[in-house]
């Protein structure tokens, strides 16, 4: 996992170096952390309240809990999610369980 946060860094530090704004007939030039620094800060505010759920998986009936960045860019629908089950090591659509015993 920490490959694909280095990975993820330099890719956004190569393409994102300066961004070119126009406003009217200016030009201005935006350092590549004004644009980054926001968006993860929005991963962040929408990811964590997503890892502290408990999901159900479908194949081996238990539940678990897994990291909020799988949770963000896992594939989705409503609130099933492609996630592997820790326990039988199976991707399957999990959504989430009944009896929300979440983390605090």
């Amino acid at each position: 996992m920490k490959k694909y946060i280095v990975l993820f860094i330099i890719m956004s530090s190569v393409m994102l170096t300066s961004c070119q704004v126009n406003i009217g007939e200016s030009t201005f030039y935006v350092h590549w952390l004004v644009i980054a620094i926001p968006v993860f800060i929005l991963l962040l505010l929408v990811g964590l309240p997503l890892g502290r759920i408990k999901y159900y998986c479908p194949n081996c009936k238990k539940t678990f809990y897994t990291s909020w960045i799988k949770c963000v860019f896992s594939v989705h629908i409503n609130n099933e999610r492609a996630l592997k089950c820790p326990h039988c090591k199976k991707i399957s659509m999990c959504y989430p369980s009944n009896n929300q015993e979440n983390k605090k």
